[in-house]
């Protein structure tokens, strides 16, 4: 290794020990030795190890574990960065955004991994306090005329085995995309649908009730598993077309613990009226997804409707803005 080579390798592990304290988004995406972000090749030693392509060929062994190098790059890495290139999200919001869906995802198991451990020794006590028993998370399946309480952990299995004709698995190219629904349903009283997603369990709920005799109310939202706080962490686009009028929506989804009269009465849900005959076919699109910039906005109260003909009821995503 040449002098210059010797300075380098010396000041990288240097700076390698003050590497604790920088971001997850810095120790993936950057290089160890300039601590650039990744642009181009990124080539690895035989244990793993990143670096970039400009400071590869001034390194004979790797600055974090001494593995030799064999002129491999590593693909998975590149992939990644490109498909977030792709998408126009930085790194450190792809890395909070995952972060934040796994500590949501796991919440739940851990809270009842924790209760369960209080259940099995009930009655210990702790200074003059008895502990009492906790029971594990449970939540309420909301499918149509299904109101079963269970564990948050059985709901998945009940909706498979119980409504199993209005269960969806959503698939999304990663993620952190999209994941894509689309139904043709007709104006009855109540429809409802469960979408699963990698990143939870979330329904899709649409009631039509009579205005008067010509007029009908549509109101639509999507509702997840996961508490009212956490709520904000996940995103819905709703677009519904009934006859002439097209209907557009986009908020972060209720909590489970938000009720119907509470979610019409602050308007927080797609809701329009229309002119149609009850069982008029109704056309209901969207997708839910994680949230970027949750923290930033308030919960949205309006619907945005417009006519359109027969031959141009085709989706019109105009949540560029918000999502």
């Amino acid at each position: 290794m040449d002098s210059s080579a010797q300075d380098l390798f010396c000041g990288v592990l240097v700076a390698y020990e003050n590497r604790a304290s920088s971001s997850l988004a810095d120790r993936v995406f950057c290089c160890p030795v300039c601590y650039e972000k990744y642009t181009s090749n990124i080539m690895m030693c035989q244990k793993g190890h990143a670096v970039c392509q400009k400071c590869y060929p001034h390194l004979e062994q790797c600055p974090l574990c001494c593995a030799r190098y064999l002129g491999t790059r590593n693909f998975i890495l590149e992939e990644i960065i490109s498909e977030l290139n792709r998408l126009n999200t930085c790194p450190e919001d792809a890395v909070k955004y995952i972060l934040d869906a796994a500590t949501l995802r796991d919440s739940a198991a851990a809270a009842s991994s924790s209760q369960a451990a209080k259940v099995s020794s009930p009655g210990v006590r702790q200074g003059n306090n008895t502990q009492a028993a906790v029971r594990e998370e449970k939540t309420v399946c909301r499918m149509q005329y299904c109101r079963i309480a269970l564990l948050a952990k059985d709901l998945r299995g009940h909706l498979i085995e119980k409504h199993k004709e209005n269960v969806f698995q959503l698939r999304a190219s990663s993620y952190l995309s999209k994941s894509y629904f689309n139904f043709d349903l007709t104006c009855t009283g109540g429809n409802r649908r469960a979408l699963l997603t990698e990143f939870g369990i979330f329904f899709l709920i649409i009631r039509v009730e009579k205005l008067n005799p010509k007029d009908l109310i549509v109101t639509a939202w999507v509702q997840g598993t996961c508490t009212n706080n956490e709520a904000p962490l996940f995103y819905s686009w709703l677009q519904v077309n009934v006859r002439h009028i097209k209907a557009t929506y986009h908020d972060y989804v209720h909590g489970s613990r938000s009720t119907v009269s509470q979610i019409e009465e602050k308007n927080e849900c797609l809701n329009f009226a229309v002119r149609a005959e009850p069982y008029s076919s109704l056309k209901i699109q969207g997708y839910v997804c994680l949230n970027k910039n949750y923290s930033e906005r308030p919960r949205r109260t309006e619907t945005e409707t417009e006519y359109c003909s027969n031959d141009n009821v085709s989706s019109s995503s105009t949540d560029d803005g918000y999502y």
